[in-house]
């Protein structure tokens, strides 16, 4: 059963979107007119309102249909759901969209996930019909986002093969699941590794091949199913994997979601029982560096020349930051102002750290940090910054020496003053077309349609399916 408090957890580490796949099967009438059942339909409306409640964004979706999937009717030689298997999907998408057409532009609707055998030619005509069905249904639905994907699993092979739906594309996102390389996901031996060129090169490769298609059809991508075991996977392949894919969810301005099956074997980030997230992972997808305890410095964004290494206790640090070396972190600050920047470190030699803009355009502060007495003996070392509103990467880099980072955390003060670099004033957050008002996000700086929404390193998917709502 999902409980209330996941979702503050989910916003105290960071994560600002959830998607809720539900299955509707079990709980809808077989025959027309193929009423939900009204007490498991007011249930995920419940779970909603919890989202919403807390300022989060929420994609809600059909999925494991399989009788929509895999009951066929051939005519002519055209293959798919049977016409009353479709009746009642399309009477499945009018309940939910005229149950929650009020709802705020926070939640989002998901089509089908992973429509496995339904041939392309089907699926497209599937697409335009919901659409329709949504759009049509009153009250926010006309500009709600609507969610779409290509057909089997959802690979990116099948979304450049699917036809985007003729509606407004600043209300479309195409979607796509990503698994790969499924030889590492796969493998829970720990003995996978994953890291070289050549991985990051085959990766590369896919998002690549989207990000041209995207641009031929003016639209929105998110890849909304990804990940690997935390507990399976050697710890440095594991948390270079998800950096990859979060860094180049920002770089090539996708919305990523995360897949957490709520199993420690599988694709776990949060046990919620206990309440806790799976080592440094969350600090990766959400870089919460503004958060009441900060964050796990090993948790980087972007990187050069350094390591993880295990601490006492049972975290890891940053090493290897010597002359030249750098780690970088993506935050979005809500205001123009000074901030104290608290800095975890050790080592056995004094060294001097410089903090920046990634590009280094704009330098903000040094410190030094101390000779420690050893590389499991930590200290704290404080920064006054000037930050400007927005989105923005900073980067810690090595002037001289060497030390260890191992906790970030900022934090407001308003005794730091904003002096000594060029900081815009806060300027108000734009709308989309005067529909989704949005608080600090980081904006992808290529994405269309949905450019003021997406928070694309603060996304986190959980399965809450069928009786399990």
């Amino acid at each position: 059963m999902i409980e209330e408090y996941y979702f503050d957890d989910f916003k105290a580490a960071g994560i600002n979107a959830v998607r809720l796949p539900v299955t509707w099967n079990q709980h809808t009438e077989q025959s027309a007119p193929y009423m939900i059942d009204s007490t498991f339909i007011n249930r995920v409306e419940q779970v909603v309102d919890w989202a919403l409640a807390r300022g989060l964004y929420l994609c809600l979706n059909a999925h494991h249909e399989g009788w929509l999937k895999n009951t066929n009717e051939c005519i002519n030689g055209q293959c798919g759901p049977t016409s009353q298997n479709q009746d009642r999907f399309n009477a499945i998408w009018l309940q939910i969209a005229q149950k929650f057409k009020d709802k705020s532009y926070n939640l989002m609707f998901e089509i089908l996930n992973e429509p496995e055998t339904l041939p392309t030619s089907t699926l497209n005509d599937i697409h335009r019909r919901i659409v329709q069905t949504i759009r049509t249904s009153g009250g926010n639905n006309e500009k709600r986002v609507i969610v779409f994907s290509g057909t089997k699993y959802s690979s990116n092979v099948e979304l450049v093969e699917v036809d985007v739906p003729a509606d407004n594309h600043t209300y479309l996102i195409a979607n796509y699941h990503t698994y790969c390389p499924w030889s590492f996901v796969s493998d829970l031996s720990g003995n996978a590794r994953w890291g070289s060129e050549s991985d990051k090169d085959g990766l590369k490769a896919i998002f690549d091949m989207v990000k041209n298609w995207a641009d031929q059809h003016d639209i929105s991508i998110m890849f909304n199913e990804w990940g690997a075991s935390f507990d399976k996977h050697d710890y440095t392949s594991v948390m270079d994997f998800y950096q990859y894919y979060v860094k180049a969810a920002v770089d090539y301005g996708f919305a990523a979601i995360v897949w957490d099956d709520g199993f420690p074997a599988g694709f776990q980030t949060y046990e919620r029982k206990t309440r806790l997230w799976h080592g440094e992972l969350i600090d990766v997808l959400t870089n919460p560096m503004l958060s009441a305890n900060g964050m796990q410095a090993a948790g980087w964004f972007d990187s050069y020349g350094v390591a993880r290494y295990a601490a006492n206790g049972g975290s890891h640090y940053v090493g290897d930051l010597s002359e030249g070396h750098w780690v970088a972190y993506r935050l979005t600050m809500s205001s123009t102002g000074g901030y104290k920047m608290d800095l975890e470190v050790s080592g056995s030699e004094e060294a001097s750290l410089s903090i920046s803009s990634e590009d280094g355009s704009i330098q903000y502060a040094s410190v030094k940090t101390p000779n420690t007495g050893g590389d499991q003996i930590w200290t704290t070392v404080h920064v006054a910054l000037p930050l400007k509103v927005g989105p923005q990467t900073i980067a810690i880099k090595a002037i001289s020496g060497k030390t260890n980072l191992k906790t970030i955390k900022l934090s407001h003060s308003a005794d730091v003053k904003v002096t000594g670099v060029s900081i815009d004033q806060p300027q108000a957050m734009v709308s989309l077309n005067n529909v989704l008002q949005l608080n600090a996000v980081i904006l992808p700086p290529n994405a269309r349609g949905l450019e003021e929404w997406w928070n694309l390193s603060k996304f986190i998917i959980f399965e809450f399916l069928k009786s399990h709502i």
